[in-house]
């Protein structure tokens, strides 16, 4: 492992939600500070999962077309008629001449003073100097061809099943339409119809029940390895992946192809400068790898019903469970639909209304970059509270041993186990050897070593074939004419070296060749 996840700036930011929408005999603390058993940790990551489903859909339930009507209908068709499921953001651009004008261009006037001076004879031999101003006003009067377009962006979320989106349900679209000026006849941007920006909901939707509409993520215990290191969470990571990618390629969109490739020809800012200021900090986002701590002891965990403002609800915790009571639960989904709907409110107030064609962005393209801004960092912490539980187990069984094995302690072991498995001619040996001519003494030693171990050869499993046994010498050619025969014994090395994936860097090695001293 060896890599830290960083939740403490969501944990503080849920501890004040908690203690505004919780009763006050909560006290809901992060997972590794609660004593807790090895099945509490399956728990918990169900727990976040199923949370994460819940405020995925809570995002969705703000688009227009989805509702829980909706909702049912695709859990059918994914669990019923074993169908996929596809969310799809389809963009096309249009962009053609509307016409030519000729504008006539002025400068500012600008005025211009000169003092003139001159001598005058008066008649009586005497000169006289006399000085007048004028002012000069001048401009520049230049004509401008410019070339009109009229320029259109259309997309459309649309939800549909198998491969065909035209049969699919519209979750929203809109068509923006703008008039670019360029002074060249050539259009600010060719007609182009975008590849289609999809996200795979089959997983999603098959973790819900069709009729409590109950999200139902469970791990196969028997199979799992660890929490984090199994079927069932390896599926809701790929999902998490896709999600994260997804709302990427939604924001580059919006907040930067608009503004950089289609309006690129206007230097005056437009709405499209307003999405990228666009955020979603203050939306809240319900998952925090929280246990539950009561004040009391024997107090039991609050299961109460609570109203829901979203589509679907989660499981409720098994008894003795430190998670999250259901009640805690759904109020920190209804804190999350609440500062997501007043931010929307935001949104809406400060950008152009949808339903007025004159502009590329309006209120409903902010609504999008907020949604997807606000998906992303679902996503985000809902795969490092996943990763937080595996580093949780990590640091917790570090803690146990005593220490954190590297590959350098693997290979120790496997150095004294092959000892010990192995006769002592079979055995790995130091790769260090002496270069000598035939009974001669020594002139030096070849060895390959670590940088960070250089007294220490490397150990390599070696077959030793003697000089006076070779069927056919070892030969390297030198060029066309000339060869090199090797006479001597020769030694065939096997070298077996470990290192862990998620280590910093591995060892390097190099061949260490000294000499003996006045060897030559």
């Amino acid at each position: 492992m060896g890599r830290p996840f960083n939740v403490s700036q969501q944990v503080a930011k849920s501890l004040e939600v908690a203690r505004r929408v919780l009763d006050t005999n909560k006290n809901p603390v992060i997972a590794s500070d609660v004593d807790h058993q090895y099945e509490d940790k399956y728990a918990l990551v169900e727990f976040l999962t199923n949370t994460g489903i819940a405020a995925f859909l809570n995002v969705l339930q703000q688009l227009d077309g989805f509702n829980e009507e909706v909702l049912k209908q695709v859990i059918l068709v994914v669990k019923g008629q074993q169908r996929s499921m596809t969310l799809r953001l389809a963009c096309e651009e249009d962009c053609e001449l509307s016409g030519e004008h000729t504008r006539t261009i002025e400068t500012p006037t600008h005025q211009v003073t000169v003092d003139t001076s001159r001598m005058e004879d008066t008649g009586d031999g005497t000169p006289n100097s006399t000085s007048s101003q004028q002012v000069y006003s001048h401009k520049i009067v230049k004509e401008v061809r410019e070339y009109h377009w009229k320029a259109g962006i259309r997309h459309r979320l649309i939800l549909f099943a198998g491969t065909d989106p035209s049969m699919g349900i519209v979750l929203g679209s809109r068509t923006g339409m703008s008039t670019l000026v360029t002074r060249m006849k050539k259009a600010p941007y060719p007609p182009n119809t975008r590849s289609p920006i999809d996200l795979d909901l089959t997983w999603m939707m098959g973790q819900i029940g069709q009729e409590t509409l109950e999200c139902s993520f469970k791990i196969d215990r028997e199979q799992a390895k660890t929490p984090r290191r199994n079927k069932q969470t390896e599926e809701a990571l790929s999902f998490i992946q896709n999600l994260i990618l997804w709302t990427r390629q939604t924001l580059t969109y919006f907040q930067s192809t608009i503004k950089y490739e289609l309006l690129s020809s206007q230097s005056e800012e437009t709405p499209a400068d307003w999405l990228r200021g666009l955020a979603a900090s203050g939306v809240f986002v319900p998952l925090v790898p929280f246990f539950q701590e009561y004040e009391r002891d024997g107090q039991s965990a609050d299961n109460a019903v609570v109203e829901k403002n979203g589509l679907v609800t989660v499981p409720t915790p098994t008894p003795g469970s430190p998670v999250l009571p259901l009640k805690d639960t759904t109020l920190f989904l209804n804190e999350q639909c609440r500062t997501l709907q007043n931010a929307l409110l935001d949104v809406a107030g400060n950008y152009p209304d949808p339903n007025e064609q004159s502009n590329f962005i309006s209120g409903y393209e902010g609504k999008l970059v907020l949604l997807s801004q606000h998906l992303s960092d679902i996503a985000r912490q809902w795969h490092s509270c996943i990763d937080f539980v595996e580093q949780m187990l990590f640091n917790q069984l570090v803690s146990a041993i005593g220490k954190e094995l590297a590959s350098s302690d693997f290979n120790d072991f496997m150095k004294f186990h092959n000892q010990r498995l192995m006769g002592k001619s079979f055995s790995p040996k130091p790769f260090c050897h002496a270069i000598r001519q035939p009974n001669q003494y020594p002139d030096g030693v070849l060895s390959v070593v670590s940088r960070h171990s250089e007294e220490h050869p490397i150990d390599t499993f070696t077959r030793h074939i003697p000089g006076d046994s070779l069927v056919a010498p070892m030969c390297i050619p030198l060029n066309e004419a000339a060869t090199v025969d090797f006479l001597g014994d020769q030694y065939l090395h096997g070298w077996l070296d470990t290192h862990f994936l998620l280590e910093s860097h591995g060892a390097s090695f190099y061949i260490n060749a000294r000499a003996r001293q006045f060897s030559w």
